[in-house]
């Protein structure tokens, strides 16, 4: 049985530098590169991101097959019952932790800011304003799918610390 930890949240919120501080021998996949193709001017066309999101889920499907050390998913907040339903299908098979990372607007607002990708501020403010991470909860909760909610606001030791405990399936 392969492993996939899974990281959701807003743009800003740390998903990325949890997962870069991570065992590096765990291979990431990012949501980012499926819809990036997807993008035309400037704009993500939102009818093709669902296009995107499965090409996504196939890829990460074979991926999970062929190996037999943990794997990690780094999603936003987009398309939450396509999501949860697919990781539904996925722990079917597979050994999936979901991290839900959440942190307050304003603090994601700074590091969405600081980071090195352009971001138009109206496409910005407007997944800053999803109502996040309750659309998710809800859903975990229906399936009756386990998740940890990580609040990003606390030390990065702290996070990485719980999400290790989560990790099985590394050899030395």
């Amino acid at each position: 049985m392969s492993q996939l930890l899974v990281f959701i949240g807003k743009p800003g919120v740390g998903k990325t530098t949890i997962i870069e501080n991570l065992e590096p021998r765990i291979e990431h996949v990012d949501v980012l590169p499926f819809v990036q193709k997807y993008i035309i001017d400037g704009v993500l066309q939102e009818d093709k991101t669902i296009v995107a999101y499965k090409e996504m889920y196939d890829s990460l499907e074979e991926k999970l097959l062929s190996q037999n050390t943990p794997l990690i998913l780094e999603l936003g907040t987009n398309h939450a019952p396509l999501n949860i339903e697919k990781l539904g299908e996925l722990m079917e098979k597979n050994h999936v932790s979901i991290f839900l990372c959440d942190a307050s607007i304003d603090i994601c607002r700074e590091r969405a800011l600081e980071r090195d990708r352009v971001m138009a501020s109206d496409s910005l403010e407007r997944r800053l304003s999803r109502d996040f991470p309750n659309s998710h909860t809800i859903l975990l909760k229906e399936k009756k799918n386990e998740f940890i909610l990580l609040d990003m606001a606390q030390p990065l030791e702290e996070n990485i610390n719980i999400i290790q405990k989560h990790i099985i399936n590394l050899s030395p």
